[in-house]
């Protein structure tokens, strides 16, 4: 009974921090003086597609699940775009227009 309390304890600790919730992203501030640095005219960012849409989880080798909110394609979507708006480079009226697909 001794020995069965700590396998118990450390497996529980093991095995319950297998997830990883990904944070909001964060500009980088590299990203944003180079996309200053090229100068291009704004652009629009259309919306992203996945060819398994509204997915917002997979399997990390290391991590175990990586999990965002609300998918993957909004995640990178709004992240570009959080880039182009800090560097002056967004506009979503612009004739311009990135899209992706994951």
């Amino acid at each position: 009974m001794k020995i069965a309390l700590p396998i118990a304890l450390f497996s529980v600790i093991a095995l319950s921090g297998c997830a990883y919730n990904v944070s909001p992203y964060g500009a980088s501030v590299k990203n944003v003086e180079s996309i200053k640095l090229l100068g291009i005219q704004p652009v629009a960012v259309e919306s992203f597609q996945a060819a398994q849409p509204g997915r917002t989880s997979i399997t990390c080798r290391a991590a175990g699940p990586v999990t965002v909110s609300p998918s993957f394609e909004s995640y990178i979507e709004k992240a570009l775009i959080d880039e182009l708006k800090l560097a002056g480079a967004y506009d979503p009226a612009s004739q311009l227009k990135l899209r992706g697909k994951l």
